[in-house]
């Protein structure tokens, strides 16, 4: 008797952050919010291009980067929240000793972690053919 074993697609990761264990489906709805997040915050950085500020004097130029942190950091905590539910992204960025780079650091590293499972389970699903 031939017992055949296929392999399965994982469909969820888990994070251990500063801590705190936070778990999240790989599906189009958290594809989705991740883009929607990126295209947000490249819109953002987008306003400060040198193009866009090459006639704004040094103090013009701090506050939009000042605004920019803060919008970044909004953006950021809203995504967390909205994926791992409410006051987890403001939890983190505490964490994170009030550092917007460090709670995008976290958010990028999530992003090569379902692209390294989208890699997995497309290496899973070649070998059953």
């Amino acid at each position: 008797m031939a017992i055949e074993i296929k392999p399965v697609l994982v469909n969820k990761l888990e994070f251990n952050i500063h801590g705190t264990t936070l778990e999240m489906r790989y599906n189009d709805e958290i594809l989705k919010k991740i883009t929607t997040s990126d295209f947000k915050v490249m819109s953002l950085t987008e306003k400060l291009s040198f193009e866009k500020n090459k006639d704004k004097s040094p103090g013009e130029i701090k506050k939009k980067v000042i605004q920019l942190y803060d919008d970044i950091k909004k953006e950021r905590i809203a995504f967390f929240d909205d994926v791992f539910g409410e006051g987890v992204g403001e939890a983190l960025y505490k964490q994170c000793n009030n550092s917007t780079t460090a709670l995008t650091s976290i958010f990028d590293q999530i992003k090569w972690s379902i692209e390294r499972l989208a890699q997995f389970n497309e290496e899973l699903t070649q070998e059953e053919s």
